[in-house]
């Protein structure tokens, strides 16, 4: 969004391509430049969700980040807002399990059938004797 691009061009894979030297500069409502500490609190940005999941990059476009942005956080669904609990304790909402506490915890329960092994049991109709 800091430098509107004329040439714009698409490779084979559809991915949009600009050219750097074919640009001109945007300028915030005060006259600063957007790519030099312009104000974007008031700007508006149509963009479309991406289709895959990528790093986000430096010198993206603004529609590009956003739509990066949105793809993420369209996979990651609910997660993408919980926070994440460690340990044995945590009860509160909007909180998810480390795979690593829930190995543990299944390596304890593990360990507990494999003692009850030995255990023999009855039933309330057997008699002991």
């Amino acid at each position: 969004m800091a430098e509107i691009y004329k040439g714009v061009w698409e490779d084979d894979q559809g991915n949009k391509l600009y050219s750097d030297n074919d640009t001109e500069t945007t300028r915030d409502s005060s006259g600063i430049p957007l790519n030099n500490g312009g104000d974007l609190s008031e700007a508006s940005v149509n963009f479309t969700v991406g289709t895959s999941r990528k790093a986000l990059t430096p010198k993206a476009r603004f529609k590009a980040l956003m739509g990066d942005i949105a793809k993420w956080l369209t996979d990651l669904g609910p997660a993408a807002f919980y926070k994440v609990a460690d340990d044995f304790t945590t009860t509160a909402e909007n909180y998810l399990f480390t795979a690593r506490k829930g190995k543990q915890l299944k390596d304890e329960i593990d360990g507990i059938n494999s003692d009850l092994n030995g255990i023999k049991t009855y039933s309330s109709t057997e008699q002991v004797i």
